[in-house]
């Protein structure tokens, strides 16, 4: 629970799992070969002044979420974050960057390299700066799905030239403006208004090619 004691055992699908939300910040690190899966998963916390993370520690790893995942922005100048690395991460409900600090050095940050984050509801990142909502994909040929909306008025995404964003859904999407630099981005959208660019992508913001699917 929120601020309470740990667990005795290892979370499972359906559990909550807080990680840092109590006066200290903590790092956990789900193993090579190791198949996570669990209900609800918050990072941080806007309280707390020291940093916290979630790790897969390679390729192998997997985690499943079956609900959503909160990335707090810390109280001190700190980084709370989701290091994908390698791994990869399904998460059937929304990710939010959560807090309102607009300080730069307190920082969400969620980090893939050549892994991949298929997100099922929303990305949402609204508040803050521009450098403390970071989505930092210059790794490698790290993949973002996104098969809900992307909710994004402040942030900044930092891409390799191999890493792929790809919108796929059956709703209206948009592709946000302002949120930093996109390479590759892959449309496979059956909805009638398709994906809108809420801005123009210039050789600035666009650095790599779009690709449109059936």
């Amino acid at each position: 629970t929120s601020g309470g004691a740990a667990g005795a055992s290892i979370p499972v699908d359906g559990d909550s799992v807080y990680i840092g939300d109590g006066a200290l910040g903590y790092t956990v690190t789900i193993p090579a070969g190791v198949n996570a899966a669990v209900g609800h998963v918050f990072i941080g916390s806007g309280t707390v002044t020291t940093s916290s993370s979630l790790t897969l520690g390679a390729a192998t790893a997997t985690l499943a979420i079956s609900g959503n995942i909160t990335i707090n922005k810390p109280a001190g100048n700190a980084v709370n974050a989701l290091l994908i690395n390698a791994g990869s991460v399904t998460v059937a409900g929304n990710v939010t960057y959560a807090g309102t600090t607009t300080q730069n050095a307190r920082v969400a940050r969620i980090t893939i390299t050549t892994g991949s984050l298929d997100i099922s509801g929303n990305l949402v990142f609204t508040t803050g700066s521009a450098q403390n909502n970071s989505l930092d994909m210059s790794g490698g040929a790290g993949t973002l799905i996104l098969r809900g909306l992307w909710t994004a008025t402040v942030g900044s995404l930092n891409s390799s030239a191999t890493s792929t964003v790809k919108f796929i859904s059956t709703l209206a999407q948009t592709i946000p403006s302002g949120v930093g630099n996109f390479n590759n981005i892959e449309i496979n959208n059956s909805n009638a208004s398709g994906v809108t660019l809420g801005g123009a992508l210039t050789a600035t913001t666009l650095k790599g090619n779009i690709v449109i699917g059936n």
